[in-house]
């Protein structure tokens, strides 16, 4: 199961999942943010409705590996609590790996955890002015 956060568009991620079938669910709960802009209502009633879906999925057992997409930046924006990602450690059963991307992991989650792995950038193409690519970020 693939739940993301402030995503709502099919990214190059999606095609590719979709050579896999029926064989992974994905659900995305974003609007029509955009990076920097300020949380909006809408942000907020959705990232709710991703962390219940969440909560669900986890407590039905019905999932061997979930990831939750962007749910650490969704907190750092306000969207979502910091305790409320720390409670889904506690429902989820132990038969269920989960995964919880995005940057600004704080430190209580990062105790938690049973595996963290930060990414830095050193350097990007974007800072030369090229755009998205099809199939790589888009």
């Amino acid at each position: 199961l693939l739940v993301q956060f402030l995503k709502r568009a099919e990214y190059s991620e999606h095609e590719a999942l979709k050579l896999l079938g029926d064989r992974v669910t994905v659900r995305t709960f974003g609007g029509e943010r955009r990076i920097g802009a300020p949380a909006t209502d809408e942000d907020r009633k959705l990232a709710r409705e991703g962390l219940a879906f969440l909560e669900t999925a986890l407590a039905s057992g019905t999932y061997d590996l979930v990831v939750a997409d962007e749910i650490v930046v969704a907190a750092h924006i306000g969207l979502l609590l910091e305790e409320e990602i720390l409670a889904l450690l506690d429902v989820r059963p132990p038969s269920v790996e989960l995964v919880l991307t995005g940057r600004y992991a704080w430190e209580d989650i990062m105790e938690r955890a049973d595996l963290g792995t930060e990414m830095k950038e050193s350097r990007h193409y974007f800072a030369k002015g090229v755009p998205a690519r099809r199939g790589i970020e888009k």
